[in-house]
């Protein structure tokens, strides 16, 4: 692992599912975007929860979001588009199930972004592996020394946020 410190913050660049035991005993730890959904097992899922939980001080908070396995497959296999003053980004999905039973998928993403201004396009692509998790999956295979305090799952895209303290 790489340390970065200075009066404030701290930063260990590692990978999230091997988090060593550090010195650090952060106040907080926030993991966005699709970090949580890429943890493919609960092996992983449950190691990133214990590494953070060892760099956290007590009463410290964790905050991520990932997407809800229940939703998952409804809200990627369709066409959705968003626009402003300026721009339409159409995203078109299609979902290849591995497991329904844990949410583990392969996503195929196709975005077009229109300019209204100007009339032209650009396109673009990816396809991954995630896995959606619901509460009684996190539930599951948190550590014990993790409290979840608030969950969010109450917005317009799949995800579902978590906010646990450390105990």
């Amino acid at each position: 692992a790489n340390y970065r410190t200075n009066d404030n913050v701290s930063l260990v660049l590692a990978d999230i599912r091997m988090l060593p035991c550090s010195k650090i005993n952060a106040d907080g730890c926030l993991i966005l975007g699709r970090v949580f959904s890429k943890m493919l097992s609960d092996k992983d899922a449950r190691n990133t929860l214990d590494g953070v939980s060892r760099n956290l001080s007590s009463g410290s908070n964790v905050v991520f979001n990932t997407f809800r396995r229940d939703d998952l497959v409804d809200n990627m296999t369709k066409e959705q588009a968003w626009e402003n003053n300026n721009f339409k980004v159409v995203r078109e999905s299609s979902t290849d199930v591995k497991d329904r039973d844990t949410g583990y998928m392969n996503i195929s993403m196709n975005y077009e972004i229109y300019n209204k201004d100007t009339g032209g396009s650009v396109s673009a692509s990816e396809t991954f592996d995630l896995k959606g998790y619901n509460r009684s999956d996190i539930d599951r295979i948190k550590p014990d020394n993790l409290d979840i305090i608030d969950v969010e799952p109450n917005n317009k895209r799949s995800t579902i946020f978590f906010n646990m303290k450390k105990v």
